[in-house]
């Protein structure tokens, strides 16, 4: 179905179905076939494909051509009719409606996609990306996460110990997994145009994660607690949240660092003796 791209196509199949764009939802539809083909070529019949926000389905069909199995979490009731329409006939695609932000996505893979590869390929909206990704990495079940976002968002998104942007996402996605930028995408390619460009990014699962499952929860604490508050020394930021600074001591970790200097192992060192 090319016309999915056409804008022409698209605003006619939105008036018919009586549907308006949120700006509250950062809703901005695919209109370019290139930039969804290679966003999708990124899984394959052995995928369970998560994709969350499908819009009008322009990336759904796609990636429904090319997995096993689609389940698409759309979190505005108004554009169930409108995919129920763009989707006909995709028989291996399951659409739902809910916040992705608030799924246990780690039940969702098991539930949906036994015998799959679980991976989560989506063009993200704006205003979910950080809520999403944090989801994403503490669920820890994607092989492979392939997800379009606005171009500074994927460039904050891979930093590392040091800079300035390393953070609360980018250090919980690097216990699990290693990153890189695909490509850009100008804000040509959506309607309506946002005021940014965006960037599509793919994050593969380590062989050998730096933090275990069991041990993730109390990683997630001590990284939030080392970035709550980011002008404060890391022996600061601990105590206000109740976790005692004496640990650092313990595990050789200089307490006059901020958060941004340690790396995810740095965090594990103290987690393990919460």
């Amino acid at each position: 179905m090319n016309e999915l791209y056409e804008p022409q196509y698209i605003e006619a199949l939105l008036r018919r179905h009586g549907f308006t764009f949120s700006k509250s939802l950062g809703q901005n539809f695919l209109v370019e076939a290139s930039v969804v083909e290679r966003t999708a070529e990124h899984v394959d019949a052995r995928c369970g494909v998560l994709e969350i926000g499908p819009g009008h389905g322009a990336l759904t069909r796609p990636l429904a051509a090319r997995a096993g199995k689609v389940v698409a979490v759309e979190a505005d009731a108004r554009l169930l009719p409108v995919l129920g329409e763009t989707l006909a006939g995709c028989e291996n695609v399951s659409v739902r409606l809910g916040d992705a932000t608030k799924l246990d996505l780690r039940a969702l893979c098991e539930a949906e996609f036994a015998g799959l590869v679980p991976c989560l390929c989506a063009n993200l909206p704006y205003n979910v990306t950080t809520p999403v990704l944090e989801n994403a990495a503490r669920a820890g079940c994607f092989r492979r996460i392939v997800v379009m976002v606005q171009k500074e968002a994927a460039q904050r998104l891979l930093t590392r110990p040091g800079d300035e942007r390393w953070g609360v996402v980018p250090a919980l996605l690097a216990a699990r997994y290693t990153g890189r930028i695909l490509f850009t995408v100008g804000r040509s390619s959506f309607l309506p145009p946002p005021h940014v460009d965006s960037a599509v990014v793919a994050f593969e699962r380590l062989a050998e994660p730096v933090v275990g499952e069991a041990e993730f929860p109390a990683y997630e604490r001590v990284v939030r607690a080392a970035f709550a508050q980011r002008r404060k020394t890391l022996s600061n930021a601990l105590s206000a949240a109740g976790i005692s600074p004496d640990i650092l001591g313990e595990v050789g970790i200089d307490p006059r660092l901020r958060g941004e200097r340690l790396l995810p192992e740095d965090f594990l060192k103290i987690a393990r003796r919460l």
